[in-house]
C-alpha cells in the first residue's frame, strides 16, 4: 500500500518529462560539454500554430512543448484519452545541431519499449519489429488487459556523413486500447495519425499509410475501447477493483520544490500496484511496489512518455502513510509523503 503511493509519486513527477536522446542514439542522455545534463526548460502548453507541425489535419490535440539549449521537445495527447482507456500520444524531438541515426535504431527502439512497458510485465526481450519504411518500425505489445502499437520514426534533415540513414527529428507513437479490440485499429490509427503530420510545410509521406483518416480510426478505436465500461462510473469500478486513493507529497530535483497530487493504488498482502494520470497532461504511469520483512520496501514506475523511475520507501504503519525517496532515469533525486486514510 505504502509503496503503490510511492510509485504512483514517482509517476507523477516522471512523466512531465520527455525523455531526451542524444546524437545518434535514442537511449543516451542529453548533456552539455562540461556534462551537465540537459532538460530543465519547463513544458508549456501550445497552439498547432506555435508547434513544429504547423499545418496539421490534428487540430484539437492536446499539445506541450519545450526548447532546451540543443533541441525541441513536444507531446501531442488526444483530448479523448482515457486514463484505464483508450489513448493516442505522440512524443516528438528536433536536434538543432547533429543527428538521429539508424545504426542502433533495434536496440534503441527495444530501449524506448523495456522502459515504458517493463515494469508492467510486458515480454520486450523476444518481440519482433514490423519494418514499415526506412527508419520506421512499429510493433504490438501486451500488458494486463491492454495492448498497445508502439511506433518509432526517424524524420527530417539528414547528413550525408553519418553512416546509414539519419534524421534531425525522431516521433515516438502509442497507441493503446482493451485487449479485446482488434490490433489492427491500433495500428490503421497510428498510420493515420502519421499521415496527418505536416512539418516545415510538407505533408510526411507515410508507406503503408491506410484509406481511412484519422477521425474515422480513431472514432472507432475510442467507442470500442469504451464500451465495456459505458454502464460503470469511476468511482464504482475504483471500488470493485479495491483500488484507493492518496494525498501525495513530492520534492522532484530539477522539475519543483514541491508537487502536490493524489496516488491511486490497489495493495495485495505486502505488494500491489499503482497509477496515476498526470495532472495538465493524458499521461498515464503505472508500477508496482513490495514491502520488505519490515517496514521498508522498493518501488519502480514506468510512464506512457518512456521514463522510468525506482526507489525505496519506509511505512509508517497500517493506515498512516509512507515516505520514500529514488532517482528517475535522468539521474534526479525523489522526495516523497505519502497521507495516511
Amino acid at each position: 500500500m505504502i509503496g503503490s503511493s510511492q510509485t504512483l509519486s514517482a509517476i507523477a513527477a516522471a512523466c512531465l518529462i520527455f525523455a531526451a536522446s542524444s546524437q545518434g542514439s535514442f537511449a543516451q542522455e542529453s548533456r552539455t560539454v562540461d556534462g551537465a545534463r540537459l532538460g530543465s526548460a519547463p513544458w508549456k502548453q501550445i497552439e498547432l500554430a506555435d508547434s513544429d507541425f504547423q499545418g496539421s489535419a490534428h487540430t484539437t490535440f492536446k499539445i506541450s512543448q519545450r526548447k532546451l539549449p540543443d533541441r525541441i521537445q513536444e507531446t501531442w495527447r488526444d483530448p479523448r484519452n482515457q486514463k484505464d482507456g483508450p489513448q493516442v500520444s505522440m512524443n516528438y524531438e528536433r536536434r538543432y545541431t547533429g543527428y538521429f541515426s539508424d545504426v542502433t535504431f533495434d536496440t534503441d527502439f527495444k530501449k524506448i519499449l523495456q522502459g515504458a512497458f517493463g515494469s508492467r510485465g510486458a515480454s520486450i526481450e523476444k518481440i519482433n519489429l514490423e519494418r514499415i519504411g526506412r527508419a520506421y518500425k512499429a510493433v504490438h505489445i501486451s500488458y494486463g488487459t491492454t495492448i498497445c502499437f508502439v511506433s518509432l520514426r526517424i524524420i527530417g534533415r539528414s547528413s550525408s556523413e553519418m553512416p546509414g540513414f539519419s534524421g534531425d527529428g525522431n516521433l515516438r507513437i502509442f497507441v493503446c486500447g482493451a485487449s479485446t479490440i482488434q490490433p489492427d485499429t491500433l495500428r490503421t490509427t497510428a498510420l493515420a495519425f502519421m499521415s496527418g503530420l505536416q512539418r516545415d510545410g510538407k505533408r510526411l509521406t507515410n508507406p503503408g499509410a491506410p484509406k481511412t483518416q484519422y477521425g474515422t480510426t480513431s472514432t472507432s478505436l475510442f467507442r470500442t475501447s469504451s464500451q465495456p465500461s459505458d454502464s460503470t462510473s469511476t468511482a464504482s469500478t475504483n471500488a470493485q477493483d479495491n483500488w484507493q486513493t492518496r494525498p501525495i507529497a513530492i520534492q522532484w530535483q530539477g522539475i519543483s520544490e514541491l508537487v502536490a497530487g493524489e496516488i491511486s493504488f490497489r495493495e495485495n498482502n505486502r505488494s500491489g500496484k499503482m497509477k496515476a494520470t498526470i495532472p495538465g497532461s493524458s499521461d498515464t504511469c503505472e508500477g508496482s511496489y513490495q514491502l520488505g520483512a519490515g517496514r521498508t520496501g522498493s518501488w519502480a514506475i514506468a510512464c506512457t512518455n518512456a521514463l522510468t523511475a525506482t526507489g525505496t520507501f519506509t511505512a509508517f504503519g497500517a493506515g498512516n502513510g509512507s515516505s520514500g525517496t529514488g532517482t528517475d532515469s535522468r539521474g534526479n533525486k525523489i522526495q516523497f509523503t505519502i497521507g495516511g486514510r
